[in-house]
């Protein structure tokens, strides 16, 4: 059985080295993956952000006054989805993007404070979302 917290060490790790290679990253995940049937999540705190929520809750009030009631629901629902992702990194004091283990589920944290951010996204979202 591997160590699951040596592992995502080890990713936290490949967050900031200069020369980054995406097949360091796959291997550990791969390793996860074999021994614990992991499930891969991306928890994009940069998109779900305090800006992003307080444009969702104005475009929804101007809908409403417009009587665009469609959009003004879209607009909720993407008021309330930041809200929970506000919520959930504030509650966990994420400040930095990492990568966490839970119940069989690797959770990559992205706030694009890290060097390698934006590569392991793109990545994760391509090879495995």
């Amino acid at each position: 059985m591997i160590d699951n917290e040596s592992v995502i060490l080890e990713l936290n790790k490949l967050l900031t080295i200069d020369e980054f290679n995406f097949e360091q990253v796959d291997y550990f995940i791969q390793s996860l993956k074999e021994h614990n049937k992991v499930i891969i999540k991306l928890i994009d705190f940069e998109y779900y952000n305090e800006e992003r929520l307080d444009k969702a809750n104005k475009e929804k009030i101007i809908c409403v006054q417009l009587q665009n009631f469609e959009k003004a629901a879209s607009n909720r629902d993407l008021e309330m989805e930041c809200k929970k992702y506000i919520d959930l990194k504030n509650e966990l004091g994420i400040v930095n993007s990492e990568f966490h283990f839970e119940q069989n589920y690797l959770l990559y944290f992205y706030l694009g404070t890290s060097k390698n951010d934006r590569y392991i996204k793109a990545n994760l979202k391509m090879k495995y979302q």
